[in-house]
């Protein structure tokens, strides 16, 4: 008795313990709610800390003006990676720097990643989920966006009001929402065990998301290689652009990551370019694959990629190929997937020819609408007069992305199923094994091959007789006959 009664004692004790570092744990560790929010705190402050920081370079390098207009002028450009343009002596700059939309959604990434993660394991503790708990993790994932959108959001607000931009509130809070919310979801989602996009979902969900991303990736990819190749040809008319600015050292690493920041711009404005639509740098320059006209421009080195003179006719058609042959990729990917989910269901269906076709326009229709709105976001203003207007022609992409990519879409489902009923027929009509000659003998299969064949897991032992052995195996006899043992005899 006095044994169980100090072995209970030694029990409770622990418990007691056990309970005490868990509440003082929960103590020192502040409510998710608090961490999120926090993070999207630290995450404002880091990304206005590096665009404060390059002003600063700038500023070293050309002390002529206060260290308090030049953290009021990171302020601007930190808005400005937001959507909210800013105002420099006169001269409105709306273009969204989209490099630095970029870097702001991988400090998010970063801080979002951390948090959830460390959420999950004191959630779940890396054990296996039951469907209740992966619906709580969707909610979760869905409440820990808003905890961060929302402050995030809300330090744009105060930020723009703060620089005499109050009128821009509006677009403060709607770019912060692009940029944040929809990285914060995925990551979160992605931490937590709950994929919010990905291919792997199954069914015609799977074919449209692959298509859509493969066909709107190879347009992107295309126009980023067009561009390095344009800058790699002209990069004598780069350079004499970047030495008459005379930068200097510090100054001429400040004017190279100041470009960067706008090199997405670019490889967005060659996309639209390749879809035949084109842009514009100011209101007497035009590129198209079918026209070049080049005005004056600003001295951006960059901008010394820009063609001059006018492209022939039958280079310009060829160049709009790449949208067809994007959208077909895609149409491609996902009528490939959903043929596959057809002929694997019980029972197999079959996928017509004219559900592929309209599963590809489908598919580059999407594409192109999905290129519209990335495309749309490298629109904007470098100042007034001559430069109001900077950007892809907007209404002709719109126009003719979704018809190129919509016809390569059209062509690539019609074709695919044309290809996979072709494979398909010589599958079935495979040729039989050639007859053996006249004379030959054929060759028998093994014990081992027909057991395999029929299934079986292991190969029964042979039951001939030893070759060594030379005795006879007597002969056995019936139990129910009354014949005797010829050896023994009947002992009956």
């Amino acid at each position: 008795m006095a044994r169980r009664r100090r072995t209970r004692t030694a029990v409770l004790e622990t418990h007691a313990e056990e309970s005490e570092t868990s509440v003082r744990d929960r103590a020192r560790t502040l409510p998710w709610r608090a961490t999120t929010a926090l993070s999207a705190v630290g995450t404002a402050l880091a990304s206005w800390i590096i665009v404060t920081a390059f002003c600063s370079l700038g500023w070293l390098s050309q002390s002529q003006s206060s260290y308090a207009q030049v953290l009021e002028f990171g302020t601007h450009a930190w808005l400005l990676g937001h959507g909210v343009p800013m105002t420099i002596e006169g001269v409105r700059v709306s273009v969204i720097p989209l490099g630095f939309a970029l870097l702001v959604m991988l400090v998010t990434t970063s801080f979002v990643m951390t948090i959830a993660r460390h959420l999950a394991t004191r959630a779940f503790g890396g054990r296996a989920r039951t469907e209740r708990q992966d619906a709580e993790a969707r909610g979760l994932a869905l409440r820990m966006t808003v905890w961060f959108t929302v402050p995030y959001m809300a330090i744009l607000a105060v930020a723009a009001s703060a620089t005499g931009e109050s009128a821009q509130i509006g677009r403060a809070l709607i770019g912060g929402l692009v940029i944040c919310g929809p990285i914060t979801l995925i990551t979160t989602g992605r931490a937590l065990g709950w994929s919010v996009i990905s291919f792997n979902q199954g069914g015609w969900i799977r074919g449209v998301i692959a298509g859509v991303w493969s066909a709107v990736a190879a347009l992107i990819g295309v126009a980023a290689l067009v561009l390095l190749i344009a800058l790699i040809a002209r990069h004598g008319q780069v350079g004499a652009l970047h030495n008459a600015l005379n930068p200097g050292g510090l100054g001429g690493a400040v004017l190279a990551i100041g470009q960067a920041a706008w090199v997405p711009n670019a490889v967005l404005w060659t996309a639209a370019w390749l879809l035949g639509a084109g842009f514009t740098v100011g209101d007497d320059t035009l590129l198209t694959p079918l026209v070049s006209r080049l005005g004056p421009t600003p001295d951006f080195p960059i901008l010394g990629a820009l063609p001059s003179g006018a492209a022939p006719s039958s280079a310009g058609l060829a160049w709009l190929l790449v949208g067809v042959l994007a959208g077909a990729l895609g149409a491609f990917v996902a009528v490939r997937a959903r043929h596959n989910n057809a002929t694997q269901a019980l029972p197999p269906r079959r996928m017509s020819i004219e559900a592929a076709a309209l599963c590809g326009v489908c598919i580059g229709v999407l594409s192109g609408l999905l290129a519209c709105v990335l495309i749309a976001f490298s629109d904007g203003s470098l100042g007034v007069e001559r430069l109001r207007r900077v950007g892809p022609m907007m209404a002709r992409v719109v126009v003719l992305a979704p018809t190129l990519m919509g016809a390569g879409g059209l062509l690539a489902g019609y074709g695919a199923m044309h290809v996979f009923k072709l494979i398909a027929r010589r599958g079935a009509a495979a040729p039989s094994p050639a007859p053996q000659p006249a004379g030959t003998r054929a060759k028998r299969p093994s014990l081992r091959a027909l057991l395999r064949r029929r299934g079986e897991a292991t190969v029964p032992t042979a039951s001939r007789p030893d070759d060594n052995d030379t005795t006879d195996a007597a002969p056995t006899t019936d139990s129910g006959s009354g014949a005797a043992d010829p050896v023994h005899g009947d002992e009956g």
